[in-house]
């Protein structure tokens, strides 16, 4: 008799969240050479292959682990064979960085002190590549140009590429030139591996991004809040139906010139217009972390009855500062009923 909510409860936090493997704590892992320590470190593709290539001039953060019992250990050494291949450019506590130097492969030996106080050592294989492939694609379309607001923070998913589909993984490498270069820049600090983080300038225009390693590119027109002329609610039908006595959480898009803007980040208000039936709020989230896409533009409906729910959403800034304002509908059934 739970189970329809428990269900839908599954799909709204899920959509709510949009998170992606990364933020999920997906995690490649594999027994060193001498069976002794294990190592790992988060990706989000091909999670099962651990010995996918480092791209040149990106780094990555591998954790080491006593093999069995899991415990944290504390590394004494961790030395590469071939600096030229890779190169260990940090170590404390349990975790090392190591950074894509040169095309090849090469041993990754580590000693480390178990917390009984005995020393082991292990390493493990690992090579670096120049990925010959990039993919680019917008969260919000298929298109190769979509819109988004000026002077919001975003985050384009990419993901590099060997021609045969190999993964190539690591951080702080985004192999993608900015044209006009003042209409965004990258965040450099964080350390996502799928996504650009960009940080689009107040001004409106068309950004273009443009691969260094293929001829890939995909476009961004960056409008202003006063370019909104509609909205739509994400989800399909299954958002379109909330249970009497639980929270319901629906997605509103906006749009403009029958484009879907992504991400957008901008003034909205909501308002119930049946409130016997539920209560309506537009809420506030903090995007952490490299998977959270869909931070903004959430609503929370709670049934109070069965009924029909009608609530208003309102751009204050939209139709060049008049505001507007779209009305949207949710069923309120009974959760007792199949």
């Amino acid at each position: 008799m739970f189970t329809p909510h428990r269900t839908r409860t599954r799909w709204a936090l899920a959509t709510l969240l949009t998170v992606t493997a990364l933020s999920a704590g997906c995690v490649s892992r594999l027994t060193g050479n001498e069976g002794n320590l294990v190592f790992s470190y988060v990706a989000d593709d091909s999670v099962a292959d651990f010995n996918k290539p480092i791209a040149i001039g990106a780094r990555l953060d591998i954790n080491v682990r006593a093999a069995g019992t899991n415990e944290l250990v504390s590394l004494e050494s961790a030395i590469s064979e071939d600096p030229t291949v890779l190169d260990v450019v940090a170590a404390a506590g349990s975790d090392m960085t190591i950074e894509g130097k040169g095309t090849g492969n090469t041993l990754l030996a580590v000693k480390a002190k178990l917390p009984d106080g005995s020393q082991v050592s292990d390493s493990v294989n690992l090579g670096a590549r120049k990925p010959e492939k990039l993919r680019l694609w917008h969260h919000c379309s298929n298109d190769g140009a979509a819109p988004y607001l000026v002077g919001n923070e975003v985050l384009v998913p990419y993901e590099m590429e060997m021609s045969n589909g190999q993964p190539v993984i690591g951080y702080g490498y985004w192999p993608v030139d900015l044209a006009p270069a003042t209409a965004a820049t990258i965040n450099q600090t964080n350390k996502a591996q799928q996504h650009l983080w960009l940080e689009l300038s107040s001004t409106a225009g068309k950004l273009t991004l443009t691969s260094q390693i293929d001829t890939t590119t995909l476009e961004l027109d960056l409008v202003e809040p006063s370019a909104i002329d509609d909205a739509l609610m994400d989800g399909g039908a299954a958002a379109k139906t909330a249970f009497a006595g639980t929270k319901h959480y629906v997605l509103i898009r906006p749009q403009t010139g029958g484009k879907t803007i992504c991400q957008a980040n901008t003034e909205i208000k909501a308002t119930s217009t049946t409130p016997d039936a539920c209560t309506v709020q537009a809420l506030t989230i903090e995007r952490k972390g490299d998977g959270i896409v869909n931070a903004w533009g959430w609503i929370e409906i709670e049934g109070k009855q069965v009924a029909k729910c009608t609530f208003d959403v309102t751009y204050p800034k939209a139709a060049d500062g008049k505001g507007i304002t779209r009305s949207f509908e949710v069923d309120i059934v009974d959760l007792r009923k199949p």
